[in-house]
């Protein structure tokens, strides 16, 4: 009963803490905000070169923007169900926390970009491209939520949300609009930060790193992985969008398009080879899930200044390379000393971001300046007083300043949202989404209950190591 008591009150304080924040955000952007006048005027103007070049404009970010908005909700939210007792959670609290971060950072920009940019207050004029960066930084949190999946309350995750997003629009300002490095598809401002963060906050807030490992509930059967392959499936299509909804003009836009995709299907190819090649001729569905991915991340820096087909492929078969080796080789190895990043964050978004800052800072330090003989608009690439070697200087200064701020706010934010007050769950209450939903009587007591052969069975070792019995999977999953 008293643990019934203790649950009741954490959901009335979950609820209470939504509501102020709530009537908080809305009072705030209701107070610096407004919309963007340009296209409103555009569409009432009497001129319809002008009120046509508004709605074109709209209609043609309105479906990247969507494209992102489907990755941040269902790419990111699906692919986190692999965990066969908390899919609920996964794909539940990834719908909240990405809805809060896309208003809270619509405050957070405002006060970064007075302070560190602009040193004067203004209002932020909101439209798509504001709404496009708001689930940028969403997605900075969902990669955070890998690491911390399984262990944190709702709760805590609210409050992980506020801190990160407040760090992550500062690094962006400073990143973008201070020092003015190039990263459009974001592998060091989005990938590299969320990553890092993450993996922090999971080094401090995981209860027994050893326990936790182990824990049968910390695993996968056949149809959750097969649930979290949607979410695949559905960022490997759309990545492209993602990496060039923001790109300068027309031609980086196709240019981020076409070198993402190549990329991706570089990290693809590679992903199944080693793993391959790590199984002896059978294929690892954690890599495949994640590593086939890791291109999209890698190339996101250099997108818009390849100008080699085969470059771009290089880097995503680097990427799904050096993240399939961090499933199966890293991942091990960090958990033995104490590390425990339950979807490996690190290897898809980590190391690929960071390897991907310093490959722009290559390649853009290899160009010349005849490669943008036919690009009219090159002096929005960087400050045009900049030399390339200048340029890839200050690629490896965004990456140092971002390592920087997400450590230093991984480690206050984990420690904070490790007080009791925030409803950390215990030990024996990991991975499991009845703490945290209405589940019926008889689906909550299969959660509850591990068969002894069932542990005895599994492998804990690989977060995403299905059983090893195939049929007692499915019996499983038809149950």
């Amino acid at each position: 009963v008293h643990h019934k008591m203790v649950e009741e009150g954490g959901s009335r304080k979950l609820g209470i803490f939504l509501f102020v924040l709530e009537i908080f955000m809305i009072l705030v952007i209701g107070l610096i905000t407004n919309f963007d006048g340009d296209y409103t005027q555009g569409e009432n103007s009497l001129d319809e070169k002008v009120a046509g070049e508004s709605r074109e404009w709209v209609q043609d970010m309105y479906v990247l923007f969507k494209d992102v908005h489907v990755m941040i909700f269902i790419g990111f939210g699906f692919l986190m169900t692999y965990l066969k007792s908390h899919s609920w959670s996964s794909v539940g609290i990834n719908f909240l926390v990405g809805v809060i971060s896309i208003q809270f950072y619509i405050i957070c920009y405002w006060l970064w970009e007075w302070w560190i940019v602009n040193q004067e207050a203004h209002n932020v004029k909101v439209d798509l491209n504001t709404l496009t960066c708001g689930d940028f930084a969403a997605g900075a949190v969902l990669i955070t939520f890998g690491g911390v999946l399984g262990k944190v309350s709702p709760l805590q995750m609210v409050v992980l949300t506020l801190f990160e997003v407040l760090l992550y629009s500062m690094n962006e300002a400073i990143g973008y609009l201070k020092i003015k490095c190039m990263d459009t598809g974001g592998s060091m401002i989005i990938h590299t930060f969320g990553a890092i963060f993450g993996v922090v906050v999971a080094w401090i807030v995981t209860p027994n790193p050893k326990k936790t490992k182990d824990d049968p509930k910390n695993s996968a059967n056949y149809v959750s992985n097969l649930f979290a392959m949607i979410g695949t499936i559905w960022l490997w299509m759309n990545w492209p969008s993602f990496n060039s909804v923001l790109a300068y003009n027309e031609n980086a836009k196709h240019r981020v398009m076409v070198n993402t995709t190549l990329s991706l299907t570089g990290s693809c190819l590679t992903s199944f080879l080693l793993s391959a090649i790590f199984h002896k001729g059978k294929f690892e569905m954690e890599h495949v899930l994640n590593a086939t991915l890791a291109g999209g991340v890698m190339i996101g820096s250099s997108a818009d200044v390849c100008f080699h087909p085969y470059l771009a492929i290089l880097i995503g078969a680097l990427a799904g390379l050096i993240s399939t080796w961090g499933f199966q080789i890293l991942s091990p190895f960090l958990q033995s000393k104490g590390i425990h990043d339950t979807a490996g964050i690190l290897n898809l978004h980590g190391l690929p971001g960071i390897f991907g800052g310093l490959a722009s800072a290559i390649v853009i330090a290899s160009l010349k300046e005849e490669t943008f003989g036919y690009d009219p608009e090159k002096v929005k690439v960087f400050p045009e007083t900049r030399t390339f070697g200048e340029q890839a200087g200050i690629q490896v200064l965004a990456l140092l300043v971002t390592l920087a701020i997400a450590i230093v706010g991984g480690i206050i934010t984990g420690f904070v949202i490790k007080l009791p007050v925030f409803d950390p769950p215990k030990e024996d209450e990991l991975f499991n989404d009845h703490m945290f939903w209405e589940i019926e009587e008889d689906e909550e007591q299969k959660m509850l209950s591990v068969p002894v052969e069932t542990v005895r069975s599994e492998a804990p070792a690989s977060p995403m190591k299905p059983n090893n019995d195939f049929g007692d999977m499915i019996n499983k999953a038809q149950q």
